[in-house]
């Protein structure tokens, strides 16, 4: 965890075309690998949670996710395919706001779709992705903290961390493999939409970390009680 001020730098390139064509494939992981807690002012604090997008083969292979090594399993071994081009791993820095922010979006867009009429079978189930999506980040309800313990902060994010992980790998699973261009109906639409959506959310905040940094300001630590915002 990052002590004192954020170090992540937002420069990084963003996801190229082979992102994109992963993405329909489901071939992308998406884990919080790191949680960044910095000064907003002298007695605040933000957290970022720090997300590595790795290409994911259908063979298990291993992700780096910070001090700890996870192994995802693929599905078929036969979908592997060594002629395949994939994507350079990236880093994302986003803060708990952001996935209101996203998750906002996503209803907004499904309201719209859903109170013309029926959605068709693939629309509907992007749907409850929605829902999921939804439920998992409005579970943490937002309300303002007043002064805390910086234990409760880490626990919170934590917590929260969780939620992200079920968010990005529902994100991963369900993403469009298919979108029809033009669309015409409203379930093409509101499949576009959603997948515009999705790519956005993975276009923008990159950052690239500096391990050196974080293992300095691993030991610093922040004045206690301490006020948040939830």
């Amino acid at each position: 965890m990052l002590i004192g001020q954020s170090t992540h730098d937002v420069s990084g390139e963003s996801p190229s075309a082979q992102f994109l064509d992963s993405l329909r494939k489901r071939r992308v992981s998406a884990t919080v690998m790191h949680l960044d807690h910095y000064r907003t002012s002298a007695v605040a604090v933000g957290t970022d949670y720090i997300i590595i997008v790795q290409p994911l083969n259908p063979a298990s292979q291993t992700v780096n996710t910070g001090d700890d090594s996870q192994e995802i399993k693929k599905s078929r071994p036969e979908d592997y395919d060594e002629d395949a081009e994939y994507f350079d791993s990236f880093t994302l820095s986003k803060t708990y706001k952001a996935f209101r922010v996203f998750a906002h979006e996503l209803t907004t867009i499904a309201n719209k779709a859903t109170g013309v009429g029926n959605l068709k079978p693939k629309a509907a189930k992007l749907a409850k992705y929605v829902d999921l999506v939804t439920n998992l980040i409005e579970s943490q309800h937002k309300k303002y903290m007043g002064k805390v313990s910086f234990a409760y902060v880490k626990g919170m994010a934590k917590q929260r961390s969780q939620i992200i992980n079920g968010v990005m790998e529902a994100t991963c699973e369900y993403y469009p493999t298919k979108v029809p261009y033009p669309p015409t109906s409203v379930s093409d639409v509101f499949m576009a939409e959603v997948a515009s959506c999705i790519e956005t959310f993975f276009l923008t905040d990159h950052a690239s970390y500096s391990q050196h940094a974080m293992k300095v300001n691993k030991k610093e630590s922040l004045p206690q009680p301490m006020v948040t915002e939830a």
